[in-house]
C-alpha cells in the first residue's frame, strides 16, 4: 500500500516488543516476548485492522474481476456483493439471518437489559426527578438496536412498560408494588401538558422504524438501499418504498410496520416530502414532492394513462424560453372530462416548479421545514404541534379545520395540565 519503510519499521517496533505475562493464583509470572498478533485493548489494533481489510477488501475485488470468485448476484439489475466489511468482521460469500422477531421470547435480551438497569436498589435510592431521568437515558440508549430494525410485539412493550412503571413509583420489591398516582397516558404528555415528558415504548419504535423510511429515500446511491431495490424492486407495484410481501424477512416487517401507521387518519410515510433539485431523483408520480400527496393519489386518471409512470421530474418538466414545459407522455391522449379536469389541475400544480444544478433532497413535512429527526418524529407523533397540524392541513390537504376545532385540542390539552397539579377535578 505504498507505505514508507520507516512507518513500517515503526509498526513492527511497535507489535514485536510487545511483552507479556500470566497471572498463576493472583500472581504474574515472568514476563515473555509476543511472537505474533496484538494484545488485547492495544490501541493501534484498530488501524492495523483498517490496513489489513483495505488490502483484504482489494483482493477480494481482483478476484471476482478475475473470476475467481462469483459473490452473491442480485437479481434486477442489482449490485454483486462479494464480501461485507464492518468493525472489526467480515462476512464473504454470505448473508446473515437473523432470528424472527415476532416472537416474544427473541425479545428477552431487552428484558433482561431493563430489569438490571431499573433494578430495585436504584429506585429506593434515587428521587422521583432522577428516576425519570434514569428512564430517559434508558429510553433513548437500549431500544436503539432493536427496535430500529424490528417491530416489537404488544406483548413485549406491555412487559418492557411495567417494568418502567414500577421503576417510577419506587415498588418492584419485595414490599409489592407502590401506588401509581397517575395513569401511564398522563405521565407520557409532554412536561407543558402536564406529563413528565417520557415516551411510551410503541412511539420509540415507530419513530426509530420511519428513520429507515428516510434513510432510504436519503441516502439514494448507498450498497444498502441498491440490494433492497434489486431484492424487493417491481415495476407492477407503484409503493414509494419498494417492498415484495411474497420475501418474508426484517424488511418486508418493517414496510409492513410503517404503512399500518397513521395518524389522524394521515398515513405517515406521506411525511416525507421531496425537494427538487435537477429532478433526477423524485419520482414524478410516485413520490410526494408537489403536495403531501403523491400526485399518482391526486390524478388517477391521468396516472392511468401514463406510459412511464416510473418517470422522474427531470423526465417530465423542462424549460423552453424561460418557460416551464411538461412533456407529457401518454399511452392515449387525454379526452374525457375527468382526464381533461385532471390534466389542467395537474399542469397548474408543476407550473411554478424550477429545476436546478443541485441534486434532489427531502425533508420532515411537519410544516418545519427540518430534515428528520428522531425525535422530531416522536413529537409529531404525539400530536404536539395542534396548530402546525391544522396548518398543514389547509396548505397541503385544503382541509380547513374550524376555530372551534382547534380551540377546543388547545383546551383539552390545558386541562389535562390543569388536572394534573390541582386536587380538583372541576375546570371554572
Amino acid at each position: 500500500m505504498d507505505f514508507p519503510e520507516w512507518w513500517c519499521r515503526w509498526i513492527f517496533g511497535v507489535v514485536s516488543s510487545a511483552r507479556s505475562s500470566i497471572l498463576v493464583n493472583g500472581a504474574p509470572t515472568f514476563e515473555f516476548d509476543c511472537g505474533k498478533g496484538l494484545r488485547q485493548g492495544d490501541p493501534i489494533s484498530p488501524f492495523l485492522f483498517i490496513i489489513v481489510m483495505e488490502a483484504l477488501s482489494g483482493l477480494i475485488n481482483k478476484a471476482c474481476l478475475i473470476g475467481a470468485l462469483n459473490g452473491v448476484v442480485l437479481k434486477n439489475g442489482g449490485p454483486v456483493l462479494s464480501h461485507l466489511l464492518y468493525a472489526d468482521n467480515a462476512m464473504i460469500m454470505g448473508i446473515s439471518v437473523g432470528a424472527n422477531m415476532n416472537r416474544v421470547s427473541n425479545w428477552d435480551p431487552v428484558v433482561k437489559v431493563f430489569k438490571t438497569r431499573l433494578s430495585k436498589w436504584k429506585a429506593i435510592t434515587l428521587s422521583i426527578g432522577g428516576r425519570v431521568t434514569l428512564i430517559k437515558l434508558v429510553l433513548e440508549s437500549l431500544p436503539t438496536y432493536y427496535f430500529s430494525i424490528y417491530k416489537a410485539p404488544i406483548g413485549v412493550i406491555k412487559k418492557l412498560e411495567v417494568l418502567i412503571k414500577k421503576f417510577l413509583w419506587g415498588g418492584g420489591g419485595t414490599e409489592g408494588d407502590k401506588v401509581h398516582w397517575l395513569a401511564w397516558d398522563k405521565v407520557t404528555l409532554p412536561k407543558r401538558s402536564g406529563g413528565l415528558g417520557l415516551s411510551t415504548l410503541d412511539l420509540c419504535d415507530n419513530a426509530l422504524l420511519l428513520k429507515w423510511m428516510w434513510r432510504y429515500r436519503d441516502e439514494y446511491e448507498a450498497l444498502w438501499r441498491k440490494a433492497i431495490d434489486a431484492i424487493h424492486g417491481s415495476k407492477r407495484k407503484w409503493d414509494t418504498v419498494p417492498c415484495n410481501r411474497r420475501i418474508p424477512g426484517t424488511w418486508s416487517r418493517l414496510v409492513a410496520a410503517v404503512y399500518r401507521l397513521k395518524v389522524q387518519d394521515e398515513d405517515v410515510y406521506n411525511m416525507f416530502r421531496g425537494i427538487v433539485g435537477n429532478g433526477r431523483r423524485i419520482r414524478f408520480w410516485i413520490d410526494s414532492w408537489v403536495t403531501q400527496m403523491p400526485l399518482r393519489s391526486l390524478f388517477p386518471y391521468l396516472f392511468r394513462l401514463e406510459k412511464d409512470k416510473w418517470c422522474f421530474v427531470a423526465d417530465r418538466i423542462g424549460l423552453n424560453n424561460d418557460l416551464v414545459v411538461v412533456s407529457w407522455s401518454w399511452n392515449r391522449y387525454p379526452t374525457s372530462d375527468d382526464h381533461c379536469r385532471e390534466l389542467v389541475e395537474c399542469q397548474r400544480l408543476v407550473d411554478g416548479i424550477r429545476l436546478s444544478n443541485k441534486e434532489d433532497g427531502w425533508k420532515w413535512n411537519d410544516g418545519s421545514n427540518e430534515i428528520f429527526s428522531v425525535a422530531m418524529v416522536k413529537k409529531w407523533l404525539k400530536g404536539e404541534e395542534l396548530l402546525w397540524k391544522a396548518r398543514n392541513e389547509l396548505i397541503f390537504s385544503s382541509k380547513r379545520r374550524g376555530v372551534v376545532e382547534i380551540v377546543s385540542d388547545v383546551k383539552s390539552m390545558g386541562y389535562l395540565w390543569y388536572r394534573s397539579r390541582v386536587k380538583t377535578t372541576l375546570v371554572d
